[in-house]
């Protein structure tokens, strides 16, 4: 077998983009161009106009304080940092969130009055690039596999604006250090799938690919849980596919190292865990949580002891969250659909509703797609058993942000390793089946229409996301979500208090 053929490429299948005429040094030029382009408008949506990449953000010196208590052994961070996210034990303050945000900190040491310098803004935009450059990294590796024509050209580029202007690039632009925790998970696991994509359809995972995946499954694990639970549900299931398949041992033994980087990192967690909780298991304790023991807020702990911190209940109510979000709605009692199961299950079920298919209508329809042609057996892929192990993966982390008691807009972020992976797979089977080809004209309108509406939709989204406060939807908006937001567009500031 040849290095094409091992690389998955069809001799007869012409390579677009070597032909064009451009000149290296104009391309590069062109690109850079494009990139502060791209950029620009990322910050401009993401500090809403104002352009202060160090602008403080509540909670903005939570990974300063972390950082600096880490470099003394220590897991605390200062309380008036992370205010009433604060977690108490043993007459210290601690924060759940990973440490990955915070050794991203460490270079602020060499910079003068580094303890109030809040780069949160920063971090985000530098986050939201880095996946973007990963997906955009996936499609130029589609393009190049596929068939020279029409068809790919047109596909190209519509999946190239969708990918910068909707979806997860767009749709979670808010200010704050949630935010920036979730866009450095979504980071790790736009590069886990642009490797897990290109081993998928190689058919060919080397040694480097494999351990590559881990490090970044392990550093989303100390970033965000969920998202590292995807990464290393994905990878874990992928390893166990290749081994199974008929292989000289050698090839085998290969599969313990990716096996020992996340083990070297689930090690890393524990510690951190150790560190705060006094158990490695641990990833945040939420009976000595500052909120939860506040009065206004005791059912919070009554509602923990009796469903868990993860319950099969929520199940069916969280399904409803983030694929069927009719609860936003009125009933003819209640000023929110499911109001009574909702209030007794969920501490909070956070505004404003969304759906993939609003955000995402061209990758949701693509990922349908794909499904469909592997049931089949015609979805273009080597190896259907690894590929369905790395799509159950993706899936772990996201089966368990159906079950927990907050409901939050940006848990959104965590479900887009798998869809966009299995986006990506879908288009390959477009390309190959149709990239020679020119589509007919009432396909270019409907498909360019779909991804006009994502675009705008993730706009709307965002904005909407942007002026909502947070915490339960019944809480901020307890007359309802519509005429609280026609409050909002009034100017009216929601007395209730916004978590």
């Amino acid at each position: 077998m040849d290095q094409q053929a091992a690389a998955g490429i069809s001799k007869s299948d012409p390579r677009p983009g070597t032909a064009g005429g451009l000149s290296p040094v104009l391309g590069v030029g062109l690109f850079v161009l494009l990139a502060a382009i791209v950029a620009g408008y990322y910050a401009l949506l993401l500090t809403s106009g104002h352009f202060d990449l160090f602008h403080p953000v509540p909670r903005g010196m939570v990974f300063n304080s972390m950082m600096e208590h880490m470099l003394q052994g220590r897991f605390d961070v200062d309380p008036d940092a992370v205010g009433y996210e604060a977690f108490l034990r043993d007459g210290r303050t601690y924060a759940y969130w990973g440490v990955f945000c915070a050794l991203l900190r460490l270079p602020l040491m060499f910079a003068p009055g580094w303890r109030t310098v809040d780069v949160t803004v920063l971090s985000s935009l530098i986050a939201i690039l880095l996946a973007v450059w990963f997906k955009l990294r996936a499609l130029y590796f589609l393009l190049q596999r596929a068939p020279d024509g029409a068809g790919t050209r047109f596909l190209g580029i519509l999946v190239g604006l969708a990918i910068l202007f909707s979806g997860a690039q767009i749709s979670f632009m808010r200010l704050s250090l949630y935010q920036e925790v979730c866009f450095w998970g979504a980071a790790f696991g736009a590069g886990f799938m642009l490797a897990a994509l290109r081993g998928l359809l190689e058919d060919r995972f080397p040694l480097s690919r494999l351990c590559w995946m881990a490090l970044l499954a392990g550093l989303a694990l100390n970033t965000r849980v969920t998202c590292g639970i995807n990464l290393y549900g994905a990878l874990g299931l992928l390893v166990a596919a290749l081994a199974f398949r008929s292989q000289p041992s050698s090839a085998r033994l290969r599969l313990i190292a990716p096996l020992a980087v996340l083990g070297l990192f689930a090690v890393l967690t524990g510690v951190v865990n150790y560190g705060r909780w006094g158990n490695p298991f641990t990833f945040a304790n939420y009976y000595i949580y500052a909120l939860n023991l506040e009065p206004a807020h005791a059912d919070n702990l009554a509602r923990m002891d009796k469903y868990g911190l993860f319950s099969l209940e929520r199940i069916p109510y969280g399904l409803i969250y983030y694929f069927f979000p009719i609860w936003a709605l009125p009933s003819a009692q209640a000023p929110y659909q499911l109001l009574e199961p909702l209030k007794r299950l969920f501490d909070f079920y956070e505004l404003p509703p969304s759906h993939f298919a609003l955000t995402d209508p061209l990758l949701v329809g693509l990922f349908g797609w794909f499904l469909w042609r592997l049931v089949r057996g015609r979805a273009h892929v080597a190896s259907p058993l690894a590929t369905t192990a790395v799509l159950i993966g993706l899936t772990i982390g996201c089966i368990m942000l159906l079950s927990p008691p907050a409901m939050c807009y940006r848990y959104r972020m965590d479900f887009y390793p798998l869809l966009e992976l299995g986006a990506f797979l879908g288009l390959n089977v477009a390309l190959q089946e149709y990239g020679a080809t020119r589509l007919g004209l009432g396909r270019r309108i409907a498909l360019a229409s779909v991804v006009a509406f994502g675009v705008i939709f993730s706009h709307g989204i965002m904005a909407v996301y942007k002026v909502t406060p947070g915490g339960a939807g019944w809480v901020v908006f307890p007359q309802g979500a519509v005429p609280g937001y026609r409050a909002l567009l009034r100017g009216e500031t929601p007395s209730q208090r916004s978590l």
